[in-house]
């Protein structure tokens, strides 16, 4: 008999609606699970403890239990942003958790997240380091590294992230769960207090293609039926993505877009736009933004935040207006390459991150050209989805020889949302879900 912390959310779903599963079950079990296991984790911030009387009594989403990374006001509740100083002048209840609970999803807890949402390893939080569920030596990536955290240790169903740079599929790369980029806009970010402008989304996070597809329909209700993978062209750009990978992320990628090839129109290879310059562009024009809303004196003063986050935003605030037109320039060249590349591809395929998981003792990754950042090399190789604007769902479709998961990024033009859930469907089908709903053994959690 399947455990109830491992049902996907679709199976939950249909148990829920055929009666063979009481709403209320799964989610006692999971605060349960959470309150059990979550403190060698560090996954969430707070529980909430009436999350079964607060959810509606009819819905797509009756009992799934949900996390929420806590950057959204809820109730009148100021997120804690991961950290000491907590986002001021917010009241009400963030949309994307108004539409969760009328679909009557249970809001279990508010998740942890790399402080202000300007990393992406979850190292810096106020209650110190998020950890990998598969080995907590191992960073659970970020800034939405709670959100993957939970899912992978079967703590909930489903979880909203955010994305400035990677900060949904960075984290879902590290421990091997999907996470979906939509569209710049489709999901609302009103409640959302580190909103960093025209790169920042809102999406979901879940263990499967199907239910993070079940969630974005609450989040941003909408039909996501899109063309047959059949009339799909694939494009590889080598160029970049590939150039510096570690070898066995590399070859799961390869398998991947070997088992694509049958089920599309054609894989081709591409150029691929000018990407070079992303993490300029977002430091130049998103970290502004956020250095703003948490403000200078606390930014200078010793301690209110952590060593890291102080300098990322201190280095937001230094930007020129030189600075910022640069950006713009950088930024309009590759949505003009995105734009160039999507008018002969329908979808292109790279590696989410290029190498497993940093130590967190290190907060470094290894690849062929020598040990790099972390940070700089995951916001490397995801930042150009933000400036584009354009959907990015990642999902596991490989192991390394270690047994860490090894996620794909597909890709597709602005507003293509449904195209990159429908291949994503279809390359999970043809991995047999041999990669999907995975949950770290109840020896690594806890």
């Amino acid at each position: 008999m399947t455990a109830l912390h491992e049902l996907s959310l679709t199976a939950q779903r249909a148990a829920v609606a055929g009666g063979s599963l009481d709403p209320l079950d799964p989610v006692r079990h999971s605060i349960e699970r959470i309150e059990a296991f979550d403190a060698p984790l560090n996954s969430f911030v707070a529980l909430c403890v009436d999350a079964a009387e607060a959810m509606a009594d009819v819905g797509p989403l009756r009992g799934v239990p949900v996390g929420i990374k806590d950057v959204f006001v809820d109730r009148g509740r100021a997120p804690t942003m991961g950290s000491r100083v907590h986002a001021p002048g917010l009241w009400g209840t963030a949309d994307v958790v108004a539409r969760l609970r009328r679909a009557g999803a249970a809001i279990v807890g508010y998740t942890n997240l790399h402080e202000w949402a300007v990393g992406t390893t979850s190292i810096e939080t106020a209650t110190g380091p998020i950890h990998n569920p598969w080995d907590a030596d191992h960073v659970a990536g970020g800034s939405s590294g709670g959100s993957a955290a939970a899912l992978a240790a079967g703590f909930v169903a489903a979880a909203v992230g955010t994305d400035l740079g990677g900060s949904i599929r960075v984290p879902a790369a590290c421990c091997g769960i999907v996470g979906f980029k939509p569209t710049w806009g489709l999901v609302p970010t009103a409640g959302y207090a580190g909103d960093g402008g025209e790169f920042d989304h809102v999406g979901p996070m879940a263990r499967t293609v199907g239910d993070v597809r079940a969630l974005l329909e609450v989040l941003a209700p909408a039909d996501y039926d899109g063309p047959a993978p059949s009339e799909l062209i694939v494009g590889v750009p080598r160029r970049y993505f590939f150039d510096d990978l570690d070898p066995e992320i590399g070859r799961a990628v390869d398998d991947a877009v070997a088992v694509l090839r049958p089920l599309v129109k054609d894989v081709v290879a591409v150029d691929g736009p000018a990407v070079e310059k992303s993490r300029e562009v977002i430091a130049a024009l998103g970290l502004p933004l956020l250095a703003e809303l948490v403000g200078e004196d606390l930014i200078e003063a010793a301690g209110a935040l952590e060593p890291g986050t102080a300098a990322a935003l201190a280095l937001g605030m230094k930007m020129s207006e030189r600075d910022r037109a640069r950006a713009r320039a950088y930024r309009d060249a590759l949505r003009r390459g995105w734009d160039e590349t999507f008018a002969t591809v329908d979808a292109i395929v790279t590696p989410t991150i290029p190498a497993p998981p940093a130590l967190i003792s290190s907060k470094t990754v290894e690849l062929p050209s020598g040990t790099a950042s972390a940070d700089l090399s995951y916001i490397a190789w995801n930042a150009p989805m933000n400036v584009a604007g354009v959907p990015c769902l990642s999902l596991p479709c490989g192991t390394t020889n270690g047994g860490w998961s090894v996620n794909a990024s597909l890709t597709a033009a602005r507003e293509y949302d449904a195209a990159v859930l429908t291949l994503g469907s279809a390359l999970e089908h043809a991995l047999d879900g041999a990669f999907a709903n995975r949950i770290a053994p109840p020896g690594k959690v806890g």
